[in-house]
């Protein structure tokens, strides 16, 4: 079965904006106060990041550990995103967070997989290609630097609110709070091949981790 990519004449855009992640040297504080700023709830974390909701969105902001600034760095340096592991071993790249407190990125959805796949495509044609492509497990998600050099993610939901939810308690989440990475060409061509969405957002996740809760593995 062949299935046909809509064509992105322009008029393909965001439904919304996602979702804001921030670098913090400063973890608890910036939690306690964006809980008490916005009224939200802590949804997922652990030591080295955390993520908040105050609606039905699966997360609205996130943070990320980062050291303590320096006075004058000398050098831009990455935090790996392995360091954000535990149990499990992803082959991320050369990606990661940089070490200094910020904005890391800013997230918009897409409507579905066709309409982001499409648009990676005009992108792609412009001369403008993704610096990382990771299957988050709640999204499907591209990244983008603007000419600041600023990260700009490009996502579809891959799960409904309620199944994100429970996903984000998960053993697997708890894990690998990254991703899988993938290759975009790859995707596009699953797609137009008529792959099923179960095989879009598979993308070697382990399902029975996804299904285990984070707690009940800990208190084993």
């Amino acid at each position: 079965m062949h299935r046909e990519l809509p064509v992105d004449d322009g008029s393909i855009r965001p439904i919304k904006l996602a979702h804001i992640v921030v670098r913090t040297s400063r973890l608890q504080a910036m939690l306690d106060f964006y809980v008490k700023i916005l009224g939200a709830t802590r949804v997922s974390g652990t030591d080295m990041s955390a993520s908040l909701s105050f609606d039905l969105e699966h997360h609205r902001m996130a943070f990320v550990a980062v050291p303590e600034p320096v006075a004058a760095p000398t050098a831009k340096v990455n935090r790996p995103f392995s360091d954000y592991l535990s149990g499990v071993e992803v082959d991320l790249g050369a990606e990661g967070f940089e070490m200094t407190p910020g904005i890391e990125h800013v997230a918009f959805t897409y409507a579905n997989f066709g309409e982001l796949l499409a648009h990676c495509l005009r992108l792609k044609n412009d001369g403008m290609a993704p610096c990382f492509c990771v299957n988050h497990g709640t999204t499907t998600s591209l990244y983008y630097r603007d000419p600041d050099g600023n990260k700009v993610e490009l996502q579809v939901d891959n799960l409904t609110m309620e199944q994100a939810d429970e996903f984000i308690q998960s053993l697997a989440h708890h894990q690998n709070p990254v991703g899988i990475p993938f290759d975009p060409d790859d995707l596009v061509r699953m797609y137009e091949s008529g792959a099923s969405f179960s095989d879009l957002i598979g993308n070697g996740w382990d399902k029975a981790a996804m299904a285990q809760p984070a707690h009940q593995h800990a208190a084993e």
